[in-house]
């Protein structure tokens, strides 16, 4: 595959965790700052701002493909990599027992600050969840925490390993073989030129934080097929947005 990149300037050093600038911009938010902007760079694309206020979502303004996705979840649900906790605020107005889980410390500060009743940092990459849960909610394309198809299997392992019998994953991921079709983009993080085209690495900045670099994993509908196939697990999509497509994965019985 020829490459469908650049790199344009150098990288710049670390001072933190990767996950401390996105703690760090919800936390400031939370308090009130409410212009901030998280940087992020990638090896797939040029940097891009996001608004931290895009991380505070109510209902109205969850995405279909979201949306799709929290109707899903049935009896005791883990929402895993749950950011602010919007998510988990929603479930929980609706009367289910939510737990919200995610890598950050700052996160899961903010969690409890707006209300989520049950809310813990956890490297679910490193260990399963502490209980088991009926549903597990993973949204934004949160299989990208596996970081290589290498890793999906490491997640796919400890979620199952964390699943109540009959329980069900409910999370989504992204093809974006689109890409090569692209024009060449402008990106500020090498890339190898061998790597998987879904495996990518980013970088979050915010105001003087720059985290270290993380790997993210995109993957298609085949690939997450055929790895959830080698663990006996079934998928079932519910729901298409763009190129983003939402599952529900369960064991074969």
């Amino acid at each position: 595959m020829q490459p469908f990149f650049s790199q344009d300037a150098k990288v710049q050093t670390p001072n933190c965790s990767a996950w401390f600038p996105l703690g760090k911009a919800l936390t400031d938010f939370n308090h009130g700052h409410s212009q901030g902007k998280l940087l992020t760079k990638s090896d797939i694309e040029g940097d891009r701002f996001v608004s931290v206020a895009s991380f505070y979502t109510g209902p109205s303004q969850f995405t279909p493909l979201s949306l799709a996705m929290i109707k899903s979840c049935v009896g005791i649900v883990a929402d895993l990599g749950a950011g602010s906790g919007s998510h988990s605020l929603f479930l929980q107005s609706k009367g289910y027992k939510v737990y919200g889980f995610d890598i950050s410390f700052d996160c899961v500060e903010v969690m409890k600050a707006r209300g989520v009743k049950n809310a813990s940092q956890i490297d679910i990459m490193k260990e399963p969840l502490p209980q088991k849960f009926d549903s597990i909610l993973i949204c934004m394309n949160g299989l990208g925490i596996a970081g290589s198809i290498k890793g999906l299997d490491t997640l796919l392992f400890h979620l199952t390993e964390s699943l109540n019998d009959g329980g069900r994953i409910i999370c989504d991921s992204t093809d974006i073989s689109y890409v090569k079709s692209m024009p060449a983009q402008k990106t500020t993080l090498p890339r190898l030129k061998n790597k998987n085209l879904g495996e990518v690495n980013y970088q979050m900045i915010y105001e003087d934080y720059i985290g270290e670099i993380f790997p993210w994993l995109y993957i298609d509908d085949k690939t997450l097929r055929k790895t959830c196939s080698n663990f006996q697990l079934k998928m079932l999509p519910i729901a298409r947005e763009d190129e983003s497509t939402a599952y529900i994965i369960t064991k074969e019985k």
